[in-house]
């Protein structure tokens, strides 16, 4: 079982850098993640980079 399986993660800030980071760390422990930023491009680029990863669970974006 995954560290964070059946649980979901909100990080806000996931556009970039360490929300980014924390974010795809979520999904790879198999936390569903909600990705929130105020830059809709950088958001919509972490949503990718965690669906590219076979091991990740689902993901939403939010953006301002």
């Amino acid at each position: 079982m995954a560290l964070h399986e059946k649980k979901v993660g909100i990080v806000t800030g996931a556009g970039q850098g360490i929300g980014c980071a924390i974010a795809m760390s979520y999904a790879r422990e198999g936390a569903q993640v909600i990705v929130a930023d105020f830059n809709k491009e950088m958001g919509c680029e972490t949503v990718r980079l965690i669906e590219a990863q076979p091991e990740s669970s689902a993901v939403r974006a939010i953006s301002g």
